[in-house]
């Protein structure tokens, strides 16, 4: 069984799904989440050094994820800034990849600080669709609802092998269109 991330909402929910998917294996079903960064074959090599040990212990972990495509205010209003129909913002969007491909190559992350914000928080409703060019058509006196999820997630991590580490995600990084693990 294949589930998208983030897989639940709460810590109660996710051991739920964990003792499930616990029971569906002893009947040969196989549950996994859908982390297909782990597959980039930078990762898969960076992987491949850290487990032969030739790069040595990993002692920081630096782990972006940056995309610009909502950072402009007059972005339209979109399911994706609606916390009951998206469920979460960047934080569950973008940021779990991020968290799973540090763990992946560091280990588990034993202590957190985190922070999250939502810099824009209205956007205009669209009304009339997208010009001939593919361009979103906002009247600059549209209607504006409130955003209700995440733009960023940033945080300190310290893993269980005692490396310590920085992780963002942000759908508002003007500049890349998309920028992944660095």
């Amino acid at each position: 069984m294949l589930c998208e991330k983030p897989i639940a909402d709460n810590s109660v929910d996710a051991k739920a799904m964990a003792e499930a998917a616990e029971e569906a294996m002893k009947k040969g079903i196989v549950s996994m989440c859908a982390y297909q960064y782990r597959r980039v074959p930078a990762v898969v090599l960076a992987k491949k050094f850290i487990d032969e040990g030739s790069i040595g212990d990993i002692l920081n972990v630096r782990a972006t994820y940056l995309q610009s495509w909502s950072a402009d205010p007059s972005s339209p209003l979109s399911w994706r800034f609606q916390k009951g129909v998206a469920g979460a913002g960047a934080l569950g969007d973008i940021a779990t990849h991020v968290i799973d491909i540090s763990q992946y190559l560091a280990g588990d992350i034993k202590e957190v600080v985190s922070s999250v914000q939502t810099y824009i928080k209205e956007r205009p409703v669209q009304e009339g669709g997208v010009d001939l060019l593919g361009t979103v058509k906002i009247d600059e006196n549209a209607q504006k609802e409130p955003v209700d999820v995440d733009d960023e997630a940033s945080f300190l991590v310290k893993f269980k092998n005692g490396a310590v580490g920085s992780i963002e995600a942000t759908r508002n990084a003007w500049g890349k269109k998309q920028l992944y693990y660095s």
